[in-house]
């Protein structure tokens, strides 16, 4: 049987619980910019003044891939890492998966004639790290609050997969969720599904009814109108990726509480996402061997 070799660089506790669910199915796996106490002894350790390993199914990149500008995220490292010197070392047609490619990391991999594939756009993953998310934000709102979340006046902003997921868990917890969206047909959804609705465009008029605001949206929501508005004991949890949708220079001046929280899979499930990520990754491997038979 051939052997199966792969490259982990960079990334957090998901990494890790990757690195050791493929050493279990017989991979070879050489890793680089991770250091962690839980990284098994069988993982190859790579460094930069290295020559490449031969060979490699795939190179893996962090979920999203990128930190500061065009810098690999490298949670378990402690020297920046820039990103274009390691793909120059790769030979053309190698598979380069990651999350979060655009718009910085695909035009890097054009360049070099090198494979890129989304993990983010595969169906399979985003919903799984959509569920991870609210759970995550669900564990935050009970840690950071001092009630309950029975009856709780929660906003949620944008109405996608994290939020819609989220919305539902709240609920079971017996708070009143309402969703502010910008579309008709997910205020209709939202409608449907039992929850308060507002368009965003509005929700200023309802910050006042809120004890918990979550945004998910990725645009800008809550300015000074909707965060004026909120009463001065309001968490606020962020779960949307830089810059988000919440304005934290004008929050931090109101006094209010916010407490940014991208990246929750890695920090509330890194198991449960990291084993995520290697079915996604299986799949896309899968899929390549299939289209070349």
């Amino acid at each position: 049987m051939e052997e199966k070799k792969i490259l982990l660089l960079g990334g957090d506790r998901r990494t890790v619980w990757l690195a050791r669910l493929l050493l279990k199915k017989g991979w070879t796996v050489y890793s680089g910019f991770l250091k962690d106490r839980d990284l098994p002894e069988e993982i190859k350790k790579w460094e930069p003044e290295e020559e490449m390993p031969e060979k490699l199914e795939a190179v893996m990149l962090p979920v999203p891939a990128l930190g500061a500008g065009t810098r690999l995220r490298t949670s378990l490292w402690p020297e920046p890492v820039e990103l274009a010197p390691l793909l120059d070392r790769l030979p053309p047609g190698t598979l380069v998966a990651g999350g979060k490619l655009k718009p910085l990391v695909e035009p890097m991999l054009a360049a070099r004639n090198l494979v890129g594939e989304d993990l983010l756009d595969r169906e399979e993953l985003t919903v799984m790290n959509a569920a991870y998310t609210a759970q995550g934000a669900v564990e935050i709102a009970l840690r950071e609050t001092e009630t309950s979340l029975l009856g709780a006046r929660c906003t949620v902003t944008g109405y996608g997969r994290i939020a819609r997921i989220l919305a539902r868990y709240l609920a079971a917890l017996g708070a009143r969720v309402t969703v502010a969206a910008r579309r008709a047909e997910q205020l209709a959804w939202a409608q449907v599904e039992g929850y308060y609705t507002v368009e965003i465009s509005r929700l200023a008029e309802k910050a006042s009814q809120t004890d918990i605001l979550f945004n998910t949206a990725p645009g800008l929501v809550a300015g000074y109108p909707v965060l004026s508005g909120l009463p001065r004991d309001v968490l606020v949890v962020e779960l949307a990726s830089p810059p988000g949708g919440i304005d934290l220079d004008t929050a931090r001046e109101l006094g209010l509480r916010v407490i940014p929280a991208g990246g929750l899979p890695g920090k509330c499930a890194p198991r449960a996402a990291g084993e995520s990520i290697a079915h996604a990754l299986e799949n896309i491997l899968k899929e390549r061997r299939a289209t070349h038979e």
